[in-house]
Order: C-alpha cells, then structure tokens, then sequence
C-alpha cells in the first residue's frame, strides 16, 4: 500500500470518526431538548409583559373583584404593583420603555353590575389613599375619582412601581362603595392592554376567610379522569394560595421530589422523618399566589403510578395569625 492510499484512508477514517461525534452530539441535543420540552407542563410564567400582583386584563362586562383581608378591626392597607413583564417571570421584559395612567375611583357593585358612586354612596368619613413616592390621591364624598399619570418602566431591566393604597378603618366590611383602579399604556403598544381591579377591605374574622391551600396544578391533577398520569412528567407544577396572613409550611417526601431551588432560595430546610420541609410567612396583602416545581428525585424507586400517589408526597400547612 503506497503512501496516498495511507493518507486517504485516514482521511476517511477521520471524516467517519468526526461524522459519528457530531451525530452523538447532535442526537444528544436533540434528546435532551426533547427531555426538557417534557418535564413540567407550562405554568403561568409567561404572559402579557404589563402586569400586576393584583390587577388583571381589563374585560368588558367582567369584574375583576379583590378582597384585601385584615386580622384586626384597623385600617386595610395593601401594596399594588404595575411591572413591564409577566408576574412570576422576570427574566423577559417588554422591549421599550412603557408610560401609562393609573386611574382610579369609587364604585358601587352590585351583582355583576358596577356604576361610578356618587357623593350620596360615600358615608362620611370613608376615605382611600393611593400613593407612590410623593405623589398621593384621595377619594372621599367629595372627590370620588383621580389619577397618577405619566408613569414609566424603564425597559432597560425588570421594572416595577409599586402603589400603597389605605382604606380608612371605617371602609371595612362595608359592601360598598368599592375602589377601582386601572392602569392603561399611553400610547400604542404592541401586545399590551389596560390592568384593572376592584377592591374593597373586609376583617377575617375566623379561618375561613384567612385560608391558604397547596394543590398539584397538572392536567392530570386536576382532570377528572387523572390523565395524563404523572409517569408523564419528570416534574410536577405546584401552586399555593389563599388569602389572610399566617405561617405556611410546605413538606416534601425526601426520597421522592424536590423543589426548585427559586422557591427554597433563603429558606430554612429542616427535615422530619421521611419529609423535608420549609416553614414561611404568608400575607395575601403582598403575594397571594406561589408557584413551584416539584422535580423527581433522580433514581427514586418511589411509585409515580397515581396522581393519589403523588398528591402523599408533598403536604401544605397553614396556621392564620
């Protein structure tokens, strides 16, 4: 064999060996992509990018009604936020900066009905505050609508006002008249609409009106066929929410799931037996929803056969204040 055979030989050999490497690495990609496609199903972290803790998209005909709960017969005060990306993902921010009108005024609610009140709706002494930095506006019997105009997020990165609003003591447990607030870009703006809510304070007097609960959000988990079963999913979305203030204790079978780290960033995790567990403070004033990922153990030899099954692993406790 002379020298040019040699050499095209291992020419050849080299392309075949440098062919199969980029094919593994390929399949590779391409399984791993498709693994991860298949962990856990979407949940809610993505959405429009003009979003609030508390406002929602504006519908005609549709009312958007929040009870801001307090412990005590004192005055109701919560916190309202307006950000350039979807609530519980920041990572994606809308592209250019957003200015928008925050608009606010009592209301009468009734049914599914609502109308402007009227100076005649207002007791004397019922009063509401909605204040950012030095900037407040107060609705009372005599002023019974305002607005904070002019508001930017920046879109340089995530960007969040946050809006203070206080209801004098005397609002509480009252049917009405309501507060209603929206928020609407000034301006056009591809792929975002107006916010909107109608809030009014109400005293939570025994456990049921203060009530957090923790559920399996799946389509197996809440279908009532069960199916998919969640041999499906290496993961698994979780939700809690509720309303009133308290602690709040989440546990997990050991052996079996994990959650993400997002969620136990900061957190104490003890364990109890078979369990570990996280404990925290919970206030639907400021959050009124966490969602998690509960991911399988890798190598668990615990059954993942049922949603029943699954549903043993993972526990939720609350204690209102």
């Amino acid at each position: 064999m002379n020298r040019k055979h040699v050499i095209k030989i291992c020419v050849l050999v080299l392309a075949i060996v440098t062919g199969i490497v980029i094919f593994s690495v390929s399949f590779a990609a391409y399984t791993k992509s498709s693994r991860a496609k298949r962990v856990v199903a979407p949940i809610s972290d993505t959405g429009m990018l003009f979003s609030s803790n508390y406002l929602s998209l504006h519908t005609q005909g549709v009312i958007n009604k929040r009870t801001l709960y307090t412990s005590t017969t004192t005055s109701v005060s919560s916190h309202i936020s307006v950000c350039n990306y979807a609530q519980k993902n920041r990572t994606k921010v809308y592209d250019s900066d957003i200015v928008y009108n925050l608009s606010c005024k009592l209301v009468v609610v009734e049914g599914n009905e609502m109308r402007d009140a009227t100076s005649s709706d207002v007791a004397s002494g019922l009063e509401v505050t909605i204040s950012i930095n030095d900037t407040t506006v107060t609705l009372n019997n005599s002023n019974l609508s305002g607005s904070i105009n002019n508001n930017r997020l920046s879109h340089i990165n995530a960007s969040m006002d946050v809006f203070n609003v206080a209801f004098s003591e005397s609002f509480t447990d009252r049917t009405n008249p309501c507060l209603y607030i929206n928020a609407t870009p000034v301006g056009s703006y591809s792929g975002i609409q107006a916010l909107d809510g109608v809030f009014s304070p109400k005293t939570a007097v025994n456990s049921n009106a203060q009530r957090w609960n923790g559920h399996f959000n799946d389509e197996g988990a809440i279908s009532e066929t069960g199916e998919p079963l969640p041999t499906a999913y290496d993961g698994f979305n979780y939700v809690i929410n509720g309303s009133g203030a308290g602690t709040a204790t989440l546990k997990w079978k050991t052996s079996a799931v994990v959650p993400n780290m997002t969620f136990t960033l900061g957190k104490t995790i003890t364990v109890d037996g078979e369990f570990s567990k996280v404990t925290f403070n919970v206030d639907s004033n400021e959050i009124d929803t966490y969602e998690i990922q509960f991911f399988k153990v890798y190598e668990t030899t615990d059954s993942f056969e049922s949603w029943d099954i699954v549903n043993e692993y993972v526990e939720f406790i609350f204690e209102a204040n």
